[in-house]
């Protein structure tokens, strides 16, 4: 049990809005969407987490899940 929260905690620190961005490059949706929601848990207010997460969403066709994201990093556009 610990290990397997070791290794799940030791995977996430490795995620970056990078790795969500190659995996939109490469069209794995679905996988950038998992990737950018744990970044996500890590820094609910990071613009570039934010932005890979709406274009994944948009991509798999969830436009209302697109906006809302797309709503956040206007929002943290406006506090810079």
């Amino acid at each position: 049990m610990f290990s397997t929260l070791f290794l799940t905690a030791s995977l996430s620190l490795a995620y970056s809005p990078e790795m969500c961005f190659n995996l939109l490059k490469v069209g794995d949706y679905q996988r950038a969407l998992e990737v950018g929601k744990m970044l996500l848990n890590r820094a609910p207010n990071d613009f570039s987490t934010h932005k890979c997460l709406s274009d994944a969403y948009y991509e798999l066709g969830d436009y209302r899940a697109s906006l809302s994201h797309a709503k956040n990093m206007k929002s943290q556009e406006d506090i810079c």
